[in-house]
């Protein structure tokens, strides 16, 4: 997963002026890789378990009628 790449936007803030506008961005920009690095780290290998599943081809759900959920 360290190969995978993300292209992101590059940082705006059309709502801010001034000096502060840059320092925002660049916060803001920081924060999303943050919480992008946090998602791989903790919760994506969380789907392990449920891809199994998928991949035994348990048809137990697909089977049923529409009405029964």
């Amino acid at each position: 997963m360290a190969d995978t790449c993300f292209s992101f936007l590059p940082p705006q803030d059309t709502h801010r002026s001034g000096s502060r506008n840059a320092t925002v961005s660049v916060a803001s920009y920081a924060g999303r890789i943050s919480a992008t690095a946090y998602f791989y780290r903790y919760e994506l290998p969380k789907i392990v378990p449920w891809l199994q599943v998928v991949k035994a081809a348990d048809l137990t759900c697909a089977q049923m009628d529409e009405d029964e959920f």
